[in-house]
């Protein structure tokens, strides 16, 4: 039996932000694309250098 997954549009519609370096943007814009087709999310894509994007991730230093 395959799982499944019931999704409800309308009010909880979400804003998913991906940071990611700018390597993967081409596969991920089109990933994007075919995940707020599917699900109605919004995907918001953030690219940077993988070290900059990284020192994002991991907020300021302490």
């Amino acid at each position: 039996m395959k799982p499944t997954a019931y999704l409800r549009a309308g009010a909880n519609n979400a804003e998913v932000k991906v940071l990611t370096a700018e390597g993967v943007s081409a596969v991920l814009r089109d990933l994007a694309a075919t995940f707020e087709r599917a699900f109605g999310h919004k995907a918001v894509l953030g690219f940077d250098s993988a070290g900059a994007a990284k020192k994002r991730i991991q907020g300021p230093s302490s």
